[in-house]
């Protein structure tokens, strides 16, 4: 198996994943000190109303590695993302869902090319979503190619590993579901290297997807006129 040539800060978004929170964090306990033994899991709990809060405090307790991140409410996929960013501390940065869709041992594909990339992205290799999402997904993508020129047929997979200087010259302005394409936007601008491996996705067995949501998807809509006007901005002479 190959090693992590330094350390490892993993960022989970949870919202309201009593059911999948803690086999999450059991497979990543068992997994990553057989690539690192200096890691931190950061878990941003982005306004849980169900038990997602107690079982996170209970790992945090029984696990020092465990840090534990509160929204008091619900402020999107991508703010509970950057909650967790400002915290890290290691070299290499990884996130992933914590509802179970993905295996953490597929990290190990990804540790193949980061000593060549700066930011190593999972694709999915078999969407294992329900149609609607999945649909929803297909048109998210080819809308992210068309209007911001992302030739990557699976931009918000939420599997990816990167180092941590990637955030350096990155401001990310996105709290919701565009954050992904974000990163990829202003990872490009910056000359940074990126490297697409496929990976393996599981259906959601247990708790409720948001991301198909009316209310993710106007979000998301409204958003794409936010970072668009963000990138101009970024491009304006000072």
């Amino acid at each position: 198996m190959s090693k992590l040539p330094g350390g490892l800060s993993i960022v989970l978004p949870a919202y309201n994943e009593e059911h999948n929170i803690g086999k999450t964090l059991n497979s990543i306990l068992e997994y990553i000190p057989k690539i690192t033994e200096d890691f931190e899991i950061i878990v941003v709990n982005d306004g849980s109303t169900d038990n997602t809060a107690d079982i996170l405090n209970d790992f945090a307790s029984r696990h020092e590695q465990i840090i534990g991140i509160a929204h008091e409410k619900n402020r999107g996929y991508g703010a509970a993302l950057k909650s967790g960013f400002e915290k890290v501390a290691k070299e290499f940065i990884f996130f992933m869902d914590s509802d179970g869709q993905f295996d953490i041992t597929d990290l190990t594909k990804l540790l193949y090319f980061i000593g060549e990339y700066d930011i190593v992205s999972g694709i999915r290799m078999e969407r294992k979503d329900p149609l609607l999402r999945d649909i929803n997904g297909t048109i998210f993508n080819f809308a992210m190619k068309f209007i911001f020129g992302i030739p990557i047929t699976d931009v918000d997979c939420a599997f990816k590993l990167f180092r941590r200087d990637v955030l350096k010259r990155i401001n990310l302005c996105t709290n919701g579901a565009l954050i992904n394409t974000e990163i990829f936007i202003k990872a490009k601008r910056n000359h940074k290297r990126i490297m697409l491996v496929g990976v393996e996705h599981y259906p959601r067995l247990m708790g409720k997807q948001s991301g198909a949501s009316l209310k993710v998807i106007i979000r998301a809509i409204g958003e794409i006129f936010i970072l668009m006007r963000n990138l101009k901005e970024e491009r304006s002479p000072q």
